[in-house]
């Protein structure tokens, strides 16, 4: 279940990337970031909604050149394309698991187009008592 309907959130209210990056730069241009995080996260944890331990596993993409100019004149094979906005990007996930700030669990590099879920469990120390994420 995506987190955007798990916590009841209506997209079409949802300000676009823009409005998103011009509220953060009004925010640290005042100083107000600190008193903005503190005012949002203690109402959440009154109500028990925020998670303080536990591990995330994210997949950037690292992106390829499309260029075929090998030696075979063909594309890498390890690297793919990928649905996500337009144009589809090219080239790699970096499957990888962190903890805190300092400890990375092992990456797993894919071609793009693998999805997160497959490959989770080899970026997951196997201790997990609960696992979350924003797609299935």
């Amino acid at each position: 279940m995506p987190v955007r309907v798990f916590a009841r959130v209506d997209t079409s209210r949802v300000p676009d990337e823009s409005t998103i990056c011009q509220f953060c730069h009004w925010l640290e241009r005042y100083e107000l970031t600190p008193t903005f995080l503190v005012r949002v996260r203690d109402p959440l944890k009154a109500h028990g909604l925020i998670v303080q331990t536990g591990l995330i596993v994210d997949a950037p993409i690292i992106s390829a050149p499309r260029s075929t100019k090998n030696k075979a004149g063909e594309r890498d094979p390890e690297m793919k394309s990928t649905k996500k906005g337009h144009p589809w990007p090219f080239g790699q996930k970096a499957q990888v698991g962190t903890e805190g700030n300092d400890l990375v669990h092992p990456a797993v590099g894919t071609p793009a187009k693998v999805h997160d879920s497959t490959v989770r469990e080899e970026c997951l120390p196997g201790e997990e008592e609960e696992i979350y994420g924003d797609r299935a």
